[in-house]
């Protein structure tokens, strides 16, 4: 649910033009971030690189990782995203299952999205307000 949730919000989807999202996540010593296997099945084939741009051009925060080993090792991880905002997204390929089935992981800091970047965003808000 949170997989479709989230990435749905994040292209500004709803109601009948939801991507349906299944996913796997797994909590394990991995510092303070959460990681999610996701399955995504589109609605139709779409090519990669399109899949691609709109990944890297949807938020500020949202870092596509090229799907090379080393570029995995170094930015697909709990050590490269701990305090930051950036939430790598890698790994992406087409599945076995089809062409519109589409492979991806990602990572994120749970303390600064899970916990502590609502709290600054609304103090923010209340900063502007006060000022104004």
């Amino acid at each position: 649910w949170k997989g479709q949730a989230e990435s749905n919000k994040i292209l500004g989807l709803q109601g009948q033009d939801i991507v349906p999202i299944d996913g796997l996540c797994v909590r394990i010593g991995a510092m303070r971030c959460h990681s999610q296997a996701l399955t995504i099945k589109l609605k139709q084939d779409v090519p990669m690189d399109e899949i691609e741009s709109m990944i890297r051009e949807s938020n500020d925060w949202v870092k596509l990782v090229p799907n090379t080993r080393e570029a995995s090792m170094t930015d697909l991880t709990p050590v490269a995203v701990t305090g930051t905002l950036t939430v790598p997204v890698g790994r992406m390929r087409k599945l076995n299952m089809g062409n519109q089935y589409l492979g991806a992981f990602t990572v994120g800091d749970q303390l600064l999205w899970g916990a502590a970047e609502p709290l600054r965003r609304m103090l923010r808000l209340l900063i502007e307000h006060q000022s104004n």
